[in-house]
């Protein structure tokens, strides 16, 4: 079935630079699992300085043509990233009363790849008893606002202390959270991120903060401590005091934590050599892959589902 969204009942949608609007709503049954194909297009030149994206297609794909007229191919890999424009949400109605987990944080949540893992597997055991969405933003940092410095930068959003209130506007049973590298590797970036440099305590107390709020809304909060980091492939080349400084910050932090019930470690994921081992790396010494992000679901899910009341 293919059904045209309209606006106001217009088919032409136009969206205010940097506004945000929602179409009329389609009255179209679709039962869980079944899949859901949006097209944009624009028959005029856009300009955007940024776009949600996925690196893990299980549950969402994306594709981008350049002709108003063409059909993106939907390609299935965990090399590269898929991206969409415009597109914030889907928003379905039911009678049934689903449990609801927020994924939010930084790109490790908003590329899919642990997100998606443990979302795919809690949709095949518990149809219709479970939604997840992914507010996950490339970039994020926890205690500050997106750099100004430079174009990519300031897309990385509002920092996530800020952001959480708003989210908890949705009311989510679980709020599954991986954030903080950001705020230590930005500094080593961006040159107003250095004035912004932040301590394993103010890290550990902005956590504490975020589970208070989420507690006080009646919701559980699951918050993944930091991956160790690289930047670039010649381990010399930001083998600086900065960069030192802020790999004693990520350990620290992880130390300081390791006793909060809400805090889960993975460590599992790191080599002798205390990095992330290949068999889990991205590639780039900062992301987990398909293998690591399967891997932290098979070690969450038993906790997940008991946090939902799944059983």
């Amino acid at each position: 079935m293919k059904l045209q969204v309209t606006l106001q009942g217009s088919p032409i949608i136009k969206i205010p630079q940097g506004g945000k609007i929602k179409t009329d709503p389609l009255e179209v049954k679709v039962q869980a699992g079944e899949k859901i194909f949006l097209r944009l297009s624009s028959n005029k030149p856009q300009t955007y300085t940024d776009f949600g994206n996925t690196y893990d297609t299980t549950l969402t794909n994306a594709g981008i043509i350049r002709k108003a007229d063409g059909l993106p191919r939907l390609r299935s890999s965990f090399t590269a990233r898929r991206g969409w424009f415009c597109l914030d949400q889907v928003q379905l109605y039911t009678v049934k009363q689903p449990k609801v987990i927020l994924f939010t944080g930084d790109s490790l949540i908003e590329m899919g790849l642990i997100s998606d893992s443990l979302t795919a597997k809690l949709y095949r055991n518990f149809p219709e008893k479970v939604v997840a969405l992914n507010s996950g933003i490339s970039g994020n940092r926890v205690l500050h606002d997106a750099p100004e410095d430079e174009l990519l930068y300031q897309t990385f959003g509002q920092g996530l202390l800020e952001r959480v209130p708003k989210l908890l506007n949705i009311k989510p049973d679980l709020v599954f959270v991986f954030a903080g590298g950001n705020d230590l590797i930005l500094p080593l970036l961006s040159t107003q991120a250095q004035a912004q440099l932040v301590s394993a305590e103010e890290l550990a107390e902005a956590m504490a903060k975020v589970q208070l709020l989420v507690s006080e809304n009646g919701g559980v909060l699951l918050w993944g401590d930091l991956f160790p980091f690289k930047l670039g492939h010649n381990n010399t080349v930001f083998h600086t005091k900065m960069y030192n400084n802020a790999q004693q910050i990520r350990r620290r932090l992880n130390q300081l934590v390791r006793g909060r019930g809400y805090v889960f470690h993975n460590n599992f994921v790191e080599n002798n050599e205390g990095q992330l081992a290949d068999t889990y790396d991205l590639g780039d010494h900062l992301h987990i892959g398909k293998e690591g992000g399967m891997k932290i679901a098979a070690r969450l899910y038993k906790r997940v589902c008991l946090a939902l009341k799944l059983y």
